[in-house]
């Protein structure tokens, strides 16, 4: 299949992605998708509990927050938005310029209520197609930053999503990612279990070790870390003792910290991975 026709397979594909995720709230959305789909998302739910007891999410927003450093001069693309993430409102206040895009027309219907709300004058949100020419014909303007936060693994043919990227940035432009690996066999095993049943498997491709081979194609890697490495052992015992649980899964999460901050073992038995990503030349 040569770039056009994995462009264009791609193109439709998040039109069925658009259809599935236009809802005006997190309730709506979650009763979308076949009752496999639901129950995986219960299941990830469950995670989240664990997850905000161990400061996980603080860890990755104060992370990302220094990554992303002074953007007073910047323009910052938010990609995949939907009706702002933890940090849209941090990059529209603090850019120069900052556009929000997303599938779903309700979403950045939503987003935009947000930022008028705010008073931030010198950001929108758009819903249109990051893959499409409208896009590109409409923002012929490059951007400093990509800011995709669980967006990356959306894309089957993964290298053209990266080229999008990559030509979309300005010279020494940054692209910060977060998304699942399954690198690690356990969570792919039950994730090959799960997908002949997922409603939402054309467009869900966690990342595999070749993902960051393809990734040194287009970028440098400034930083890299894993999510939930050791500490995810801690997540049964926290259902069945919640005191042992924090405490267990405080100390491994300071282990992934250190241990899975370069590639490796430590790094692909993560559930999740989060990238900063330098433009090269």
């Amino acid at each position: 299949m040569n770039e056009s026709d994995k462009l264009q397979e791609m193109l439709f594909v998040n039109k069925e992605q658009k259809e599935f995720y236009e809802g005006r709230d997190d309730i709506g959305l979650n009763r979308k998708g076949n009752v496999f789909t639901r129950l995986w998302r219960i299941a990830r739910r469950s995670q989240i509990a664990f997850r905000e007891a161990i400061h996980i999410d603080t860890f990755i927003y104060n992370m990302h927050s220094k990554w992303l450093s002074n953007l007073s001069d910047k323009s910052v693309l938010d990609l995949g938005c939907y009706n702002g993430n933890f940090l849209s409102i941090l990059l529209a206040q603090n850019s120069q310029n900052y556009i929000g895009i997303d599938l779903s027309e309700n979403a950045i219907e939503d987003l935009n209520k947000k930022l008028i709300e705010r008073k931030i004058n010198n950001a929108i949100g758009i819903s249109k197609d990051f893959l499409s020419d409208e896009f590109q014909m409409d923002n012929k303007e490059k951007f400093d930053v990509i800011y995709a936060h669980s967006v990356a693994h959306h894309f089957k043919h993964f290298e053209v999503f990266l080229e999008k990227c990559h030509n979309c940035l300005r010279e020494d432009g940054v692209l910060i990612t977060f998304d699942p690996l399954q690198t690690y066999l356990p969570m792919y095993l039950m994730r090959q279990l799960y997908r002949p049943f997922q409603s939402d498997k054309d467009w869900e491709y966690p990342f595999k070790r070749e993902n960051i081979k393809l990734i040194r194609k287009f970028f440098d890697i400034v930083n890299i870390q894993g999510i939930m490495g050791k500490a995810k052992l801690a997540s049964p015992i926290y259902f069945f003792n919640h005191k042992v649980g924090i405490r267990l899964g405080l100390k491994w999460a300071e282990h992934d910290k250190i241990m899975a901050s370069k590639e490796g073992k430590s790094l692909y038995n993560c559930l999740q991975v989060t990238l900063r990503l330098k433009k090269t030349t």
